[in-house]
């Protein structure tokens, strides 16, 4: 039997795009229920937070926790240090059937001093959103 040429059908040939938010933030902003700081559609798939802490928080071991839809996708970012990191997500968040805010908090060390301020580039898909530009179809 020879395989099936989906190539042409619906909208799968349709390419989609990357989408970039960056979030600068400051302490103040983020202490007890945080801030929100992007809406997000349906159908959206987060893909990477790196974050970038240019001034680090005084307060020893302190961490914020990043939310998508008020679940917990980036647990504990240190942010203790000025570093640029490649953040873990919570895979069971990354996917946003309703859309939803994204909301950046205080963690379970609060910072306490002032001084945090960075930025987080989160890079998402929205898959319901087309380019206009088309993959190669197969001859029908």
């Amino acid at each position: 039997m020879a395989r099936a040429n989906k190539t042409r059908d619906g909208i799968v040939a349709q390419k989609k795009g990357v989408c970039i938010a960056v979030i600068p933030f400051v302490e103040a902003d983020i202490l007890v229920d945080g801030s929100v700081y992007v809406s997000l559609p349906e159908r959206t798939m987060i893909n990477r937070i790196t974050s970038n802490i240019t001034t680090a928080s005084g307060t020893a071991t302190a961490t914020v926790d990043v939310l998508a839809n008020n679940v917990v996708i980036v647990n504990e970012l240190a942010v203790a240090a000025a570093n640029v990191g490649d953040e873990t997500l919570v895979a069971a968040a990354r996917y946003l059937a309703n859309g939803g805010e994204l909301v950046i908090k205080a963690g379970a060390v609060t910072p306490a001093n002032g001084a945090l301020v960075g930025e987080l580039i989160v890079e998402y898909i929205e898959l319901d959103k087309n380019t206009g530009e088309y993959t190669e179809l197969l001859a029908s």
